[in-house]
């Protein structure tokens, strides 16, 4: 599935996305030195997360999935 196109306000519409993680880095994960540095992390995590055998989903909100230039990231796993 394609991430839908922000709205006018630079958020994403409401809703729940399934993504492959080289997707969510894609597109959010560049276009400024805040954002690739935050992408980097968020592989980092999810990899480490990833390797113990126990992650079912990996869930990422906050500013990184917006259009802001200095995004924050927040995740959730379970």
């Amino acid at each position: 599935m394609s991430l839908p196109s922000f709205t006018a306000s630079g958020d994403l519409p409401p809703g729940i996305y399934r993504a492959t993680l080289a997707e969510v880095l894609e597109r959010f994960g560049s276009g400024s030195p805040q954002r690739m540095l935050v992408g980097l992390r968020l592989e980092r995590v999810y990899n480490v997360a990833w390797a113990t055998g126990h992650l079912a989903r990996c869930v990422v909100f906050g500013s990184f999935v917006t259009a802001k230039l200095p995004p924050m990231m927040s995740m959730s796993f379970s």
